[in-house]
Formats: structure tokens, sequence, C-alpha cells
């Protein structure tokens, strides 16, 4: 065929089956003139393939029996990442380890609704952070926080202030197993092993 080949249905739509039954289809929005490409069969993916060095591969898969959660085979490039959710969860193939790799300096910026209450929060094994996972904060004003069963004690080391409970408050503890006696004291500090 010289030339181009050109689709022109008035009905906006072009329809794709297989032995009868509609796989896809190719359409204008109605609404708003968007242009549509939609997996018609019920929780079929939807796959952008290529061939990458003679060697076929799936460069993108949107998993329609999950809301279109997108899969890319490779690195994502953009100028800017938005979650809607406010998570942005790092996961390695399901175990859930993930790196943060930055060239030169990473900046991590915390800005939210909730005027001089926000803060940065480094917690463990859990999706949403609280008092019972919690492993480090920083609030707005630079002030760290670490977590203890008592109120307002700051740990920097390995083991420092492990055995402090309720009731053990304002006390400062650096270094290797510093401060591992104090439980219910106040207003210690300890420097050193």
């Amino acid at each position: 065929v010289a030339g181009d080949i050109i689709l022109d249905a008035d009905g906006g739509d072009v329809l794709i089956k297989d032995a009868g039954t509609q796989i896809g289809q190719i359409s204008k929005d109605s609404s708003n003139s968007n242009f549509i490409v939609k997996s018609s069969v019920s929780d079929a993916d939807l796959e952008i393939k290529g061939v990458d060095g003679g060697a076929n591969i799936t460069a993108v898969t949107f998993d329609m029996s999950a809301a279109g959660a997108a899969t890319f085979n490779d690195s994502v490039t953009a100028t800017s990442l938005i979650a809607s959710n406010g998570i942005l969860e790092l996961d390695d193939n399901g175990t859930h380890n993930g790196i943060i790799n930055a060239p030169a300096s990473l900046r991590i910026n915390f800005d939210s609704d909730n005027s001089g209450s926000e803060s940065f929060q480094v917690g463990h094994n859990q999706t949403n952070i609280d008092s019972n996972n919690i492993l480090f904060r920083v609030d707005a004003d630079g002030s760290v926080y670490t977590p203890t069963a008592g109120t307002n004690n700051l740990r920097l080391g390995d083991n420092a202030g492990n055995s402090i409970t309720s009731g053990g408050n304002y006390n400062t503890v650096v270094g290797d197993e510093a401060g591992t006696a104090i439980t219910t004291g106040d207003n210690n500090t300890l420097i050193g092993y």
C-alpha cells in the first residue's frame, strides 16, 4: 500500500476482535476528545512490547486486575514523581528492600498541609509509621526524636539507652552501649562506651 493506512470510523471506535470476541478498542472519548487505547477483556493486562538489541521485551505492563498498576521492565526517568496517596514504596521484587541512590547530594523536603507539625520519620516494617514502629524522627523545627518507652530521650549508638522504660525521661545517651543501665532515671547525659 502506497502512502498511509487510515482507520476512519464516524462512530469514534475501532474494535479489535478474536473469533468474534472483542479484545481491544481504540477510540475517542466523546466527552473531551481524549485518545483511548483499551484492553476490553475483564482483568486482561495491557502490554507495550518492543525489540531491544534483537530480543523481544515487554517495556511496560498495565495490570487491569489491579486498577491499572504499571510495571516497567527497567528504569523510569521523570522530572518529578507524585504519589497521590502520600506513600512512595521501594520494593525489590517483593522483598521491600528499597534503595535511594543519589549521584551527589540528596535533599529530602517534607511539606504537607499540617503547617508547623510536619516531620521526617523512619519506621520499621510498616506502610504507616506510628509510635509502635518508629525508629527515628526529625520535626519541622529540627529537633531529633528517637523512640523509647520514656519521654523525650535521645539515643545515638549501638544499644545506647536500650533499657529505658516508661518513667525514664529526658535522657541523652551517645555512644556504643552508652546508658544501657538506665531504666527509669531522668535527666542523665552519657557519652562514650
